[in-house]
């Protein structure tokens, strides 16, 4: 069945601690904000976050302090998707019971956690400074225009994942992520890839570098875009 669906994808702006960084996490998730309510303006269905949007750019410490106590941003967030009655897909590093989980949670247009992905393939980073626990399933999650699905960074990496969630009804799936380290080139063959080899829409979200700042190698990639079942790039915000 045909439909017109409005998704968005924001790039804030890279953070302090990470190469190109100059902003700090307070900034980057005021910004973060300010481009959803623009999203929300513009009568957007979807938006997508960038990986970990509540604590990229607190030291360790202050990253797992935050991830214990999420509800503030989380109420701001919901807030937003209630106003303008807009789904949301919230990316965060939470602490649930005893354990740390790098999460995408799904808001729906009443501001509600609908669902919620825990990445399932972590990097050994991850396991080594937050001390995350591995997600062990790829749910699909129904919304009023689809079904959609996500996959966190690393996850991008193994076909399987859009597979899984293609296989499973997934219309789009939403892909936060860092990425830093690997050239535009394996960018855009993997993830145009998983587009087209699965015949699915691709959302992916990161961080930019400012605009009077150079983007170089080993940076975040920015690259926030829509990608189409054909593996098509139909909107790309670049390095900025």
């Amino acid at each position: 069945m045909s439909r017109l669906v409005k998704v968005a994808t924001v790039q804030p702006p890279i953070p302090k601690g990470e190469k190109g960084g100059v902003v700090t996490n307070k900034e980057m998730v005021r910004r973060g904000l300010t481009l959803l309510e623009s999203a929300g303006k513009e009568k957007v269905d979807i938006t997508c976050l960038p990986e970990i949007f509540n604590v990229l750019g607190l030291s360790l410490e202050e990253s797992l302090k935050k991830a214990s106590n999420p509800e503030l941003l989380c109420l701001k967030i919901s807030r937003i998707a209630r106003e303008y009655r807009m789904y949301i897909v919230y990316p965060t590093l939470e602490k649930r019971k005893e354990e740390f989980y790098i999460s995408a949670n799904i808001i729906d247009r009443e501001g509600k956690i609908a669902g919620k992905y825990d990445k399932a393939h972590l990097t050994r980073a991850e396991k080594r400074n937050y001390g995350a626990t591995p997600g062990n399933n790829y749910p699909v999650f129904k919304t009023n225009f689809g079904k959609i699905g996500v996959m966190i960074c690393y996850d991008c990496y193994f076909s399987e994942v859009a597979r899984i969630l293609t296989l499973n009804g997934a219309e789009i799936i939403f892909y936060p992520s860092l990425q830093r380290h690997f050239s535009e080139v394996y960018f855009e063959i993997q993830t145009r890839a998983r587009a087209l080899d699965h015949s699915v829409y691709i959302v992916r979200s990161s961080y930019g570098v400012e605009e009077s700042h150079l983007w170089f190698p080993g940076m975040i990639l920015g690259r926030s875009c829509i990608i189409d079942r054909d593996g098509t790039i139909i909107a790309d915000l670049g390095h900025k």
